[in-house]
C-alpha cells in the first residue's frame, strides 16, 4: 500500500501537464493498482473527487475513445428558457 505522501509527490510532478480526461485515467489507474480503498486514497493524493476517479475506472473499462481534440463526450448544453419569471410573481424580490 502506498502512503498518501508518495501519492502526492507522483501526481504533484505529472499533474500540471495533463488535462481533465488524462488525470481522472491516471487517477483510475492508481486506484485500480492500490486495490481496496484505492479511489480513497488517491482522492486524497491527488484532489480528484471519488466520482471522477470512478468515471476514469469506468472510461478504461469499456475503453471509451473520444474523437481527436476533445476532452469532453460531445453532448448539449440546453438552450437558455425564453421565459422570464416577471418581478410581481416573486414578491420576496421586489
Amino acid at each position: 500500500m502506498k502512503s498518501t505522501l508518495t501519492l502526492q509527490q507522483k501526481f504533484a510532478d505529472v499533474w500540471p501537464l495533463l488535462n481533465e480526461r488524462s488525470r481522472r485515467l491516471i487517477a483510475a489507474t492508481e486506484a485500480r493498482a492500490i486495490g481496496y480503498g484505492g479511489v480513497s486514497q488517491v482522492s486524497r493524493a491527488c484532489g480528484l473527487s471519488r466520482k471522477a476517479i470512478a468515471k476514469g475506472m469506468e472510461e478504461i473499462a469499456v475503453k471509451a475513445v473520444l474523437s481527436p481534440g476533445r476532452v469532453r463526450r460531445s453532448g448539449r448544453a440546453g438552450r437558455r428558457s425564453p421565459f422570464v419569471i416577471p418581478v410581481y410573481w416573486m414578491p420576496w424580490i421586489a
